[in-house]
Parts: C-alpha cells; sequence; structure tokens
C-alpha cells in the first residue's frame, strides 16, 4: 500500500488531498499543530496523526523520515489568503518558518534518507497579485504584497534546489 505524509489537512486544500489519497488506496499520514479540527469526512481514514508545531524544525525533521512514504504533501500554513487584512499586518516570521522552513527541513530529510520520494509544497496564486493579468503560468514574475504572499513566493524555491542540486522531486503547486 502506498503511504503519503501530508501537512496542513486541517484546511480545505489539505482535506480535499487527503480525501482523494485514501479514496485511491493510500495510507494517510498527517502531521497536525492539533488534534481538533480534523475535517469530518477523514474520520476514520488516517493511518496516523502526529502533533508537531511546525515553527519547531526539530519536531518537523523528527517526523518526516517515521514514515516510509511514497509522498510527502506540505500544505501547512500559519496563515491563510482568505484572512483578509491580517495578510498585511501580520509578522513575517511565523509565515516563513512554516512555508520555507519547515518545507527545507522536510526536503533535507528526502535527500538525505528518503531519495525518490516526491515532495509538493503549497503555494498560492496570489503571489501572482500585482499582476493585472487574469491567467498566470509558472514562469511569471512573483510580485507577493504581502507577509503571506512573501512566504508562500519564498516556499517556491527550496523544491527547486533540491531538484537542481540533489536530484530530489520538488515541486509547489499553486492552490
Amino acid at each position: 500500500m502506498k503511504e503519503a505524509l501530508a501537512t496542513g489537512i486541517s484546511g480545505q486544500d489539505g482535506s480535499y488531498l487527503a480525501e482523494f489519497l485514501s479514496e485511491h488506496g493510500y495510507e494517510v499520514h498527517r502531521v497536525a499543530r492539533s488534534a481538533s479540527n480534523l475535517p469530518e469526512a477523514l474520520g476514520g481514514r488516517l493511518a496516523s496523526s502526529s502533533l508537531a508545531d511546525l515553527l519547531e524544525l526539530k519536531l518537523c525533521s523528527d517526523i518526516v523520515p517515521t514514515v516510509r512514504r511514497h509522498e510527502t504533501n506540505h500544505l501547512a500554513a500559519h496563515h491563510f489568503s482568505s484572512q483578509g487584512s491580517e495578510n498585511r499586518t501580520g509578522q513575517l516570521y511565523p509565515l516563513v518558518a512554516v512555508d520555507l522552513m519547515a518545507a527545507d527541513a522536510a526536503l533535507d530529510v528526502l535527500r538525505n534518507d528518503l531519495l525518490g520520494s516526491p515532495f509538493l509544497n503549497a503555494r498560492s496564486a496570489h503571489i501572482f497579485a500585482g499582476l493585472k493579468i487574469s491567467t498566470q503560468v509558472e514562469d511569471m514574475r512573483h510580485e507577493p504584497d504581502t507577509p503571506y504572499l512573501i512566504s508562500k513566493s519564498a516556499g517556491v524555491h527550496p523544491g527547486r534546489y533540491c531538484c537542481q542540486a540533489h536530484s530530489v522531486y520538488g515541486s509547489a503547486g499553486s492552490l
């Protein structure tokens, strides 16, 4: 049976992904900040649930290798794009810690211990917010204009780097 490690499945996109993977025969292993907020559709469908604050990178590094999985999906966020004006006033550190540093810690484990296990890091289509074009493509210039979008834009680069420098399959998906 295939295994997937997923962060952020308490959110809308993450819960849809976990449900999809479960329906397609994956054992889904969750990493979350708290035991609450598990979407009802996932009740009883998770293989395991680990609690960790992704701001504590050591915990992230300890949990990632515990599942010998076929893929890692990092959809966790310290903040959501739909939180309006809070996007403009929030602190940058907790956002960067989850969107960039936790992703980098997970990729480091994959590079050293689980080569061949693909990694997906969620980014936001809003990183192109400064552009006045309705359709965005991957090679468009990022123009993040909030702390949230700065962290999401920065989160694109660890996967690209590990792919080019270390042959780790890392991707960033715009959700």
